[in-house]
């Protein structure tokens, strides 16, 4: 069987306990205003360019149809076919293809290389994009890793078929979940669906027994609001039995590059989370009573 992704990362320590191998999924159900890895939201190839690398050589200029000089090079992506020859010609990186197919036993093979290094604590990790978009897949990814004796984290939005949650429940994955509102119409106008379905798959993991760990991405203007933060305390004290813990996510503006270099518009702020915001969040969730950390 194959997966899309757009990466594997490997020795990664943010998207999990310990050292880990983190295969990022393509294909997401949610539009968030500042998602921070665009390219994972179609699960289709996309090309994108880095046009702050290009020094200008023309060399992709006599390959593709696609490609002309208009202040700058200038690519017409209503023609690009992705035959990915502007790639393999190009000497700095500018160009580069987001999404490939690997098979479940590639990635298993490419987890199991570093897997002196994950000891107690490491593992793998699915993210993405959203593995339940391809819950085939990720599921014998997750039960060959087991096989290996690699344990499994899966960051998720949680929008996802309810079956492929309570598979990985039972196949003993840790799920980093992500609240974005509390609020179902604020979590439209932000994330373009409804949260029903991922707060009924939350409540059956909670119900399973589940090891859930919460992810709060908090954007500075966007859903930090006294009324969101108040709705969020509101959630995690009445669950705070229920988790491991609620780790706050900083919006960084990492998104924007990417954006760019899809050629789709990003409208975010450019300037990252301060600290000072940070500990003003905590604060107002109640660190030390819902066990809220920053990530």
């Amino acid at each position: 069987m194959n997966a899309v992704i757009f990466n594997v990362q490997r020795f990664s320590v943010h998207d999990g306990d310990g050292i880990r191998t983190t295969v990022f999924f393509k294909g997401c159900p949610l539009r968030c205003l500042w998602c921070h890895n665009p390219e994972s939201q179609s699960k289709e190839k996309q090309l994108m360019f880095y046009k702050n690398k290009c020094v200008g050589c023309g060399k992709c200029l006599s390959l593709c149809g696609a490609r002309g000089v208009e202040n700058g090079l200038k690519i017409d992506r209503t023609q690009c076919v992705l035959c990915e020859k502007c790639v393999n010609v190009c000497s700095v990186g500018a160009n580069k293809i987001a999404g490939t197919e690997m098979t479940v036993d590639e990635i298993i093979s490419t987890v199991k290389r570093d897997k002196v290094f994950y000891k107690d604590k490491g593992g793998l990790t699915l993210s993405g994009g959203e593995p339940s978009m391809q819950p085939s897949a990720a599921l014998e990814i997750i039960e060959k890793a087991k096989a290996e004796g690699i344990n499994t984290v899966i960051e998720t939005c949680g929008f996802g078929n309810a079956e492929f949650f309570k598979k990985s429940a039972q196949l003993g994955a840790t799920f980093y979940y992500d609240i974005k509102a509390v609020d179902r119409e604020r979590h439209k106008t932000l994330t373009g669906q409804y949260n029903d379905v991922i707060l009924e798959n939350l409540d059956m993991l909670f119900s399973l027994g589940a090891r859930v760990v919460l992810r709060l991405p908090l954007i500075p203007n966007v859903n930090d609001s006294k009324q969101d933060l108040y709705l969020l305390r509101e959630f995690l004290s009445e669950n705070k039995d229920k988790y491991i813990r609620a780790e706050i996510m900083k919006y960084h503006n990492l998104g924007i590059s990417k954006a760019n270099a899809l050629g789709v518009k990003y409208s975010m702020s450019d300037e990252n989370a301060t600290d000072a915001q940070a500990e003003s969040w905590l604060d107002m969730l109640g660190r030390d009573e819902n066990n809220v950390v920053l990530d």
